[in-house]
């Protein structure tokens, strides 16, 4: 099993790569992840990637964001870099909203109407959202 495309796991061959001059978003934003905790621990490609008992080319790979990883291939990069897994997965934007902290209590007028405008701009934004998901053609099935 390999990680890539819409968070879809799908059966794929040893080694698989992305097109040439395509990338999928999601295998970028895990190469950033691990790129980004592999310099912060100042070890180099080579010394990250025996660290996590891969090959070499593979975290090359991975941090340009064209391997399509295997969980197991994942764990070991993970634990090479004495971090987990969920720190080189990205968070989806509703996890990461769902987690942000409620906002404290508006303590002034103008606060309250930046705050109701705000409001009324997400709303037009999701009443534009469903016009265009209902001029979608309907799947049957």
């Amino acid at each position: 099993m390999v990680l890539g495309g819409n968070w879809a796991m799908t059966r794929r061959t040893r080694g698989d790569t992305q097109e040439a001059g395509t990338k999928d978003p999601f295998l970028v934003e895990v190469g950033k992840r691990v790129r980004a905790i592999r310099t912060q621990l100042k070890l180099t490609q080579a010394q990250a990637a025996e660290a996590a008992n891969v090959p070499q080319a593979t975290l090359f790979q991975t941090e340009a964001g064209v391997q399509n990883l295997q969980l197991k291939t994942l764990v070991k990069l993970a634990k090479g870099l004495g971090t987990s897994v969920r720190d080189l997965m990205p968070v989806p934007v509703e996890v990461a909203e769902a987690e942000k902290p409620p906002l404290p209590p508006p303590q002034t007028l103008d606060e309250v109407l930046e705050r109701l405008e705000a409001s009324s701009r997400e709303t037009a934004r999701l009443s534009q959202l469903a016009v265009f998901l209902r001029s979608l053609p309907q799947q049957t099935g």
